[in-house]
């Protein structure tokens, strides 16, 4: 058993449970039955995506920012849709 406790019921019955695409560990809860990964790793991520999307209004090329951040390109355009998307939707 882990040390770690379930993000979705708290729940202290947490198993390693194979690793991801990326390398990071994955967790299995054997409470609730939820995969996931560490709290780290979304911090992580989104520490990421705030970077891209400053990069993106310093105009930085789309290529620039998926060497910088690391992440693909694809996820990068994806991630600028949503947000640029959520800015111009009237209140």
């Amino acid at each position: 058993m882990s040390s770690l406790s379930c993000k979705k019921c708290g729940s202290s019955a947490v198993k390693k449970n194979g690793r991801t695409t990326t390398g990071r560990q994955k967790y299995h809860c054997k409470a609730c039955g939820v995969h996931t990964t560490t709290e780290h790793a979304a911090q992580e991520r989104a520490q990421q995506l705030a970077l891209a999307e400053h990069l993106h209004y310093e105009r930085v090329s789309q290529r620039g920012i998926a060497r910088t951040t690391g992440l693909s390109r694809n996820t990068i355009i994806r991630y600028l849709k949503k947000s640029t998307s959520r800015r111009s939707a009237p209140p």
